[in-house]
């Protein structure tokens, strides 16, 4: 199938079905597609279903009207659709609906990643709630075009952000903390993961900043663990959480025992992973 009647394809059935998407090895698979389709919907999707079907590695066997009765199904499409298919597709209006998108343990990279952002900065995927990007080599040029988007109103829905294992350092953590920085960016945000990078003491402190401002104050759970914070990263951190900042967190992952941050933490009930 051509790229076009992919996205015509996707296109058309985000219009009617909220999906739940996973890319891999440069494939596309859509899983546990929940279903949000009225009656009148019945004969585009009998039409495209076919489509839907042939692009299946293997036979599938499941109708277009099972799709309009499932509360949930799986999907997985295996052939050629890279990152540049996917984001031409959403530039177009595909799934629309979609509020969860799992890209992990791909090769997206600096160049994927700007890509991806240069889409959802014009208003692409704007009801996204979940976001997995780790392990994606996207190092700190790929965070900054995610915060670059994300400091101008994309993806404004986000509640979870997966950014680990993506050898993220300071000059990454500096960018998004300034995308952060303003009150109303990331307002919904609840989960932050950030492990297995090369975040230090520069990187930690240009958050603890950030948050000290009131950035990200519906945050439960921040994951800092398996990175290159110091002392004085430690410090600032912990400097910040006394000002009484960040008062919905319930899990904080993160390496250091230092007795300030534990003490502190203690008092608040948050839990030190």
């Amino acid at each position: 199938m051509s790229d076009s009647l992919v996205s015509l394809v996707l296109r058309e059935l985000g219009h009617l079905v909220s999906y739940h998407l996973t890319l891999s090895d440069c494939a596309l698979s859509l899983i546990r597609v929940n279903r949000q389709c009225c009656v009148v919907a019945r004969e585009r999707i009998a039409e495209l279903w076919p489509h839907v079907q042939a692009l299946l590695h293997a036979p599938f066997d499941l109708s277009a009207a099972d799709l309009l009765t499932a509360t949930s199904f799986e999907l997985k499409v295996w052939r050629g659709m890279a990152i540049e298919t996917f984001c031409t597709a959403i530039a177009h209006g595909a799934l629309t609906n979609l509020t969860s998108l799992w890209m992990g343990s791909n090769q997206l990279g600096a160049s994927g990643m700007h890509d991806f952002s240069a889409v959802v900065v014009n208003g692409a995927l704007a009801n996204l709630t979940g976001l997995d990007l780790s392990s994606n080599l996207l190092g700190d040029e790929g965070v900054r075009s995610l915060a670059a988007a994300i400091s101008r109103g994309a993806l404004p829905e986000l509640t979870e952000l997966d950014l680990g294992t993506n050898n993220v350092g300071d000059a990454g953590m500096c960018s998004l903390a300034d995308a952060i920085a303003g009150n109303a960016t990331l307002a919904n945000m609840e989960l932050l993961l950030l492990g297995s990078n090369k975040i230090g003491d520069e990187g930690i402190a240009a958050f603890s900043t950030a948050i000290a401002k009131g950035a990200l104050a519906n945050l439960t759970g921040l994951w800092l663990c398996d990175n290159q914070i110091g002392r004085d990263g430690i410090e600032s951190f912990s400097a910040a959480l006394a000002g009484g900042v960040l008062t919905k967190l319930t899990v904080l992952s993160i390496d250091s025992r230092s007795p300030r941050l534990m003490n502190m933490c203690s008092s608040r009930s948050i839990c030190i992973e």
